[in-house]
């Protein structure tokens, strides 16, 4: 049998049973790193962030070690709530149809012919908890490790700058963000 290879929008989408685990999984992640940033920003410690947020100094060390399953949408409104971060939730209608209607099976060999050899695959382990996975690299990740050890290590809030700019620029090519 070939293996089959699927892609997701978003981690979210590829480790949640349903899409409504995905959606609560996403909004959860993007607390937790207002959160995170908000102690970068404020150059404080895990203590005075457990004073700030009024929680006890453990969920801070949960908090930036992103254990996202520690923590309910409710709990991490609170907190931001108390360090005086607004939080917004916009709901619309996803123009998109579902991941899988967008990201359909293929084999293996056909994604390669596609998009030339995969540098990972990943592998469910059906009736297992979706931590339980089968991880095979090939040498193109490996060879991706070696280039990306030799390039300066970017800070967090660099990063997240990236990754943040990087959707706008991919928002104003479909159209959906003003220039």
């Amino acid at each position: 049998m070939r293996p089959e290879i699927r892609t997701f929008e978003s981690v979210w989408d590829a480790v949640a049973d349903d899409a409504e685990e995905a959606a609560n999984l996403k909004l959860r992640s993007q607390l937790m790193d207002a959160l995170e940033a908000y102690i970068g920003r404020e150059s404080i410690t895990q203590e005075e962030a457990s004073r700030r947020f009024g929680v006890p100094r453990s969920r801070v060390s949960e908090l930036v070690n992103g254990r996202i399953s520690k923590f309910t949408i409710d709990k991490l409104v609170n907190m931001a709530a108390r360090v005086g971060l607004t939080t917004r939730i916009t709901v619309e209608q996803d123009a998109r149809p579902s991941v899988e209607a967008t990201a359909p099976t293929v084999s293996a060999a056909e994604a390669t012919r596609r998009r030339g050899a995969p540098a990972v695959v990943l592998f469910g382990v059906e009736g297992e908890e979706w931590e339980a996975v089968i991880l095979e690299t090939g040498p193109a990740l490996w060879d991706l490790i070696e280039a990306r050890r030799k390039e300066p290590t970017l800070s967090m809030d660099e990063l997240r700058r990236r990754l943040r700019d990087r959707c706008v620029r991919q928002d104003r090519k479909q159209g959906a963000v003003p220039e």
